[in-house]
């Protein structure tokens, strides 16, 4: 017969096998459209975090851009983040960085996206709104694949096997 921790770590085992299932919750209609300061009403309250998928360059064309890099943020619900993407500037003699920025906050039944902001390293205040790069594609549910039930198996452990009962 099995002891209570053979079959505990057996039970995690089997729970890290899983993997998290993930659900399409939105799809920009538009993914060439400017995509300014929005919010989407999608229902998140099934799922422990978010992933939302948006593209880089810029909407409607490339920009001399030569690749369609598709960023990707993964934040729990109830907290926020930032999509972010970094360019070097290349063919002068002042180096800088283009830094790409769009706030998002994920609640239980809204997403929150702020406009895309731009900012060159080499001029303390240069900043502005680019809204036709980092927009939003899809916005996936990550669904836990067991987390719940192994925090239960642990509680079950610890209070009828090991230090409580001393076996």
């Amino acid at each position: 017969m099995l002891s209570i921790l053979d079959k505990a770590l057996q039970a995690i085992l089997k729970m890290l096998k899983k993997k998290d299932e993930r659900v399409l919750l939105w799809s920009n209609a538009s993914p060439t459209s400017t995509y300014g300061a929005q919010e989407i009403s999608v229902d998140t309250t099934k799922f422990r975090e978010v992933k939302v998928l948006a593209q880089f360059y810029p909407a409607g064309g490339t920009d001399n851009v030569q690749y369609a890099d598709v960023v990707e943020l993964t934040t729990p619900v109830g907290y926020a983040g930032d999509i972010k993407m970094f360019s070097h500037t290349y063919g002068s003699n002042t180096e800088a960085v283009y830094v790409w920025t769009r706030f998002v906050k994920v609640l239980t039944n809204k997403i929150t996206f702020d406009q895309c902001w731009v900012r060159l390293t080499n001029h303390a205040t240069y900043a502005s709104t680019q809204n036709t790069y980092l927009v939003p594609l899809k916005i996936y549910g990550i669904k836990s694949s067991g987390g719940g039930k192994l925090i239960s198996l642990f509680r079950k452990l610890l209070v009828r096997g090991g230090g409580r009962y001393g076996y």
